[in-house]
């Protein structure tokens, strides 16, 4: 089984991205080997038209590609490419300012290895900054 993590973002040069694509990076190297996984790579879905190639942070021995829309088309529609463009039979998803725990990966593929065709959604875990996104969203409803 081969597996695409697709991270979408609207900017490339992020510190948020790259906090997310370190931690993407570190649960691939960790889950190598997991069930029948025999590859697993990354697309960034970026919804924009910039170079941003050389802006993204990479480490050797993950491939890593960038999908991009040509212009603000919106996250879905820049998922939606990515995936068309995925290589993986499994994808998964995350946006740009969400940073896996550790073992996140691998419990996923276990789980989805035990059980085939299951969908897999996580919740969502507010950082423990005070101020972040989710906690200003929830001050302005």
């Amino acid at each position: 089984m081969t597996v695409t993590m697709i991270v979408a973002t609207m900017d490339a040069e992020s510190t948020r991205l790259s906090t997310t694509l370190r931690s993407v990076y570190r649960q691939i190297r960790a889950s190598r080997g997991v069930g029948d996984v025999t590859d697993c790579d990354v697309i960034i879905a970026l919804d924009g038209a910039c170079n941003a190639r050389e802006r993204i942070y990479v480490e050797p021995g993950i491939d890593v590609r960038l999908s991009q829309t040509g212009g603000r088309a919106g996250v879905s529609v820049s998922r939606n490419k990515a995936a068309a463009e995925a290589l993986g039979e499994l994808l998964l998803f995350l946006d740009y300012d969400c940073v896996p725990l550790a073992g996140w990966l691998d419990a996923y593929l276990r789980e989805v290895i035990s059980n085939p065709g299951c969908v897999l959604v996580g919740a969502v875990r507010e950082a423990a900054q005070s101020g972040g996104s989710l906690a200003a969203y929830r001050r302005a409803v």
